[in-house]
C-alpha cells in the first residue's frame, strides 16, 4: 500500500533543539531499561540481596522477587514515567513548532 508506512514523519529544521535531545535520550534510556528489567532482571538481580523487599511489580508466573526499594519503584512507575516523557517530546515539538515540518 502506498505511503502507508511513512504517513506521518516530522523532522526538525536544522538542528533540533537541546531540550528535545534531552527528552529523546531520557526516553531512549527509559525504555532500555524497563525492557531489559522485565525481560533479564530474573536473571541479572541476585537473590536474597542485602535491604530488598518482595516487589509485586516485580511478579511473573506466581513468583515475587525481593529487590531494593529503587528497583521496585523504577518497575511500578515505569510505563508511566514512559509516557510522561513521550508526551514532553510532544510539547517540545508544539512549543518548537514554527521549527519543526511535515517530511513527505
Amino acid at each position: 500500500m502506498p505511503g502507508f508506512g511513512n504517513r506521518y514523519k516530522w523532522e526538525f529544521v536544522g538542528k533540533p533543539p537541546a531540550i528535545f535531545t534531552i527528552v529523546a535520550v531520557l526516553l531512549a534510556v527509559n525504555v532500555s531499561l524497563g525492557l531489559a528489567l522485565a525481560s533479564l532482571g530474573k536473571f541479572i538481580i541476585p537473590k536474597n540481596m542485602a535491604n530488598s523487599k518482595e516487589c509485586a511489580a516485580m511478579a511473573g508466573y506466581g513468583v515475587r522477587f525481593s529487590v531494593p526499594e529503587s528497583v521496585c519503584w523504577f518497575a511500578n512507575w515505569n510505563f508511566w514515567i514512559t509516557f510522561i516523557l513521550l508526551g514532553a517530546a510532544i510539547l517540545v515539538m508544539l512549543v518548537y513548532r514554527k521549527d519543526v515540518r511535515r517530511v513527505r
